[in-house]
């Protein structure tokens, strides 16, 4: 099964996205744009991982957390090349939440697993494939945006498949982080 260690988010939060969202859909010509569901920080991608390792993971996931902390989504950009680009807001993150997803990394490798070790760049993919008009400003879009503070209480081990043609994540496992 194929699957990645996230943030998931409080629905105020995915209200937000989605507003961000519904303002890019209607500047768009074109653009895969993420369902409300699937809003997630992504902490650690896995890939396919035999169902037998889950409960490794889930110790690791338990030995990596910190206390509660909070965040927020803060800027707008977009990754790739030419006309099509993926969109994305950002992500302010507490240092204690980024030693977290370091310690993830290192005990997941420590357990045999290959996690995807690129440099972390906390952001929330809202479209991919996103064509937009010549006319269109990431900039001027950018200072439109609100800044949206929530909290991070959790993580949890998600599974990605397609059912009836749908990109769907499912959650396997929730780990708390602690109060301060």
């Amino acid at each position: 099964m194929r699957i990645f260690i996230a943030v998931n988010f409080p629905e105020d939060v995915k209200d937000a996205l989605c507003g961000d969202m519904a303002g890019l859909r209607e500047r768009s010509v074109t653009g895969n744009f993420s369902l409300r569901e699937n809003l997630h920080l992504t902490l650690a991608f896995l890939g396919e991982v035999h169902p037998r390792r889950v409960s490794d993971i889930r110790k690791v996931m338990d030995s990596a957390i910190c206390p509660a902390s909070d965040a927020g989504i803060s800027g707008f950009g977009s990754f790739g090349r030419g006309g099509e680009r993926l969109l994305w807001r950002g992500l302010r993150l507490d240092p204690k939440v980024r030693n977290m997803r370091d310690r993830l990394i290192a005990g997941l490798k420590d357990a045999g697993f290959t996690p995807d070790d690129k440099p972390f760049k906390p952001h929330i993919t809202v479209a991919r494939r996103a064509c937009y008009p010549p006319e269109f400003s990431e900039k001027d879009f950018a200072s439109s945006l609100s800044d949206v503070p929530f909290r991070i209480e959790a993580i949890s081990l998600m599974r990605s498949e397609r059912i009836g043609g749908k990109l769907t994540y499912t959650e396997m496992y929730r780990a708390s982080l602690p109060q301060e």
